[in-house]
């Protein structure tokens, strides 16, 4: 006979009470036979088998039934191709559980965060194209990917934030809250799990007693033109001048640090207290995208090294005139209510050619 309990047990325990004596040979088919009924559920069963001189010791037995919970998709990666952004993620290949998974059959679903959108469902490839408007105004997007096994659903995987479309000119940020930061690329260059973060409304770079600083935050993107130079500034300071910090700025046309090729601000050392004011000019040889990399390059064992409001002004033609020069004013020696003005017209234009043409 056989014996069980949990949800195979009424009906193996039915069975016994009406006397039906299952055969040496019947049992293991009679005993899948009961649990292919269920699914799932773990089932615990404690089964016995007789004969005419008594009965076998109690075996316990506990396994999953059914199709399993499958596993949280992993390393979710979402990348702007340009024109998409394109999310992939390890296929998804066991259960949880210990459940049935046929990892050609799981699907997935892919939602973008912070809209709550569903931009792919019940797809079988590990990766998602989605389209977005790269000429739209800036924003940052993260997504979930989420297994099914046969309509079992896994927690879902996130992604790494991707900013989308262009930071508009003049553009500045002040870090006034913390969501903004999903707008920048951080990059931990010395691997050393320091990295640049939001902290009561700037950011900071923390030190490391072993390693010198390599850390970059990228800003968004933005477009930039030839024949036109934008000035940018930004705010460095030591959090404790007993401990100096060190910065570069450069900008490039990616936000790697491989493309950071173009020096905007030169090595900084911030030795004295308060906020130093830095500034460079970006000036792009061709029309294209501008991204700035901020570089912290601290000796090791220093404090923090923490930035603020960094503003890029709208560009100003380089064929343009340069400034000004020897600008006075001089009141009217009688206390009228004027003043004669004078200064040095400039001979060269911003780009540093010489002035064809100057007008009043």
């Amino acid at each position: 006979s056989t014996q069980g309990v949990s949800s195979a047990a009424s009906d193996v325990y039915k069975r016994q009470s009406k006397g039906i004596t299952v055969s040496e040979a019947a049992l293991l088919p009679e005993m899948v036979e009961l649990l292919d009924n269920v699914s799932g559920t773990t089932e615990q069963s404690v089964v016995t088998v007789s004969n005419s001189v008594g009965s076998s010791p109690k075996e316990n037995i506990e396994k999953f039934v059914g199709f399993g919970t499958p596993a949280t998709p992993a390393n979710v990666t979402a990348a702007n191709t340009g024109s998409a952004i394109a999310v992939t993620w390890d296929a998804v290949t066991e259960s949880t559980d210990g459940g049935y998974l046929d990892p050609s059959q799981v699907k997935y679903n892919v939602t973008r965060l912070p809209d709550n959108t569903v931009v792919a469902e019940n797809i079988t490839a590990n990766s998602a194209q989605v389209n977005v408007d790269n000429d739209a105004p800036i924003t940052s997007y993260t997504f979930t990917v989420t297994a099914l096994n046969n309509g079992v659903p896994s927690e879902s995987g996130i992604s790494n934030p991707v900013v989308s479309g262009f930071a508009v000119l003049p553009w500045s940020e002040g870090f006034d809250s913390e969501d903004v930061t999903g707008f920048f690329t951080v990059l931990d260059g010395n691997g050393d799990g320091k990295k640049w973060s939001y902290y009561n409304g700037l950011m900071r770079m923390g030190y490391n007693t072993q390693m010198a600083m390599d850390d970059w935050l990228i800003t968004p993107p933005m477009r930039v033109q030839a024949n036109y130079s934008y000035r940018v500034t930004l705010k460095a300071r030591s959090a404790n001048t007993r401990y100096p910090e060190r910065i570069e700025v450069k900008w490039g046309n990616s936000n790697t640090a491989a493309a950071m090729t173009h020096e905007l601000i030169p090595s900084t050392d911030l030795t004295e207290d308060g906020f130093y004011t830095l500034e460079g000019v970006i000036t792009p040889a061709e029309n294209g995208t501008a991204y700035i990399g901020i570089h912290g390059i601290s000796d090791a064992d220093t404090y923090y090294l923490e930035i603020d409001d960094i503003t890029v002004e709208a560009g100003l033609n380089t064929r343009a005139p340069a400034a000004p020069g020897s600008m006075t004013v001089t009141p009217d020696a009688n206390g009228a209510r004027k003043a004669v003005i004078s200064l040095t017209a400039p001979v060269k234009n911003i780009d540093g050619n010489d002035i064809t043409t100057l007008s009043k």
